[in-house]
């Protein structure tokens, strides 16, 4: 956990991380990356999505990838 100028940050290495931290504090946003191991961001976001207490949570997804489509994917 990083404190710094009233922003604290959690650090999840893959989307299991993401949904175990998500279960246990509670969070003002998520910044997602698309493709990372054991369960990938966008799995992770349907996840959240499911969970009605986490539906409105706003998640902003990034990623390297800029084929055609890829942005309507996310």
């Amino acid at each position: 956990m990083l404190k710094n100028n009233g922003l604290t940050v959690e650090l999840a290495i893959n989307g299991q991380q993401v949904l175990d931290t998500l279960s246990r504090q509670d969070f003002d946003g998520v910044l997602m990356h698309c493709q990372m191991l054991v369960i990938d961001g966008y799995t992770a976001t349907h996840k959240i999505r499911q969970q009605l207490h986490l539906k409105n949570l706003p998640i902003i997804a990034m990623t390297a990838n800029n084929m055609s489509g890829d942005r309507e994917q996310y």
